[in-house]
């Protein structure tokens, strides 16, 4: 699954598409907003006071809105005609 000179994509368009799934990652990981610096370290280091339980399900649910946004723009895609399988592949690249 990896991409060829021939799959181009818009790294700046998928960027702006991915967008939304950040405050929500956000707002899981912090239960607010914050800067993009803190949530990077809170990425790294912000689950480690978490139980093993506790750190499956926020990745669950930062994967399943990923996964969600994911299928929101190949369907978009699709319906302005373009093909479906290669966002969806670009948005998880």
């Amino acid at each position: 699954m990896y991409l060829t000179s021939s799959d181009s994509m818009d790294e700046e368009q998928v960027k702006e598409l991915m967008r939304p799934v950040k405050k929500h990652l956000v707002s899981t990981l912090f239960g607010k907003a914050g800067d993009v610096l803190t949530f990077q370290k809170t990425l790294k280091s912000g689950t480690a006071t978490l139980s093993r339980e506790e750190k499956i399900s926020t990745l669950k649910d930062c994967l399943g809105s990923i996964g969600t946004q994911i299928d929101d723009i190949v369907a978009l895609k699709q319906s302005e005609k373009k093909d479906g399988s290669l966002w969806r592949k670009h948005c998880w690249v």
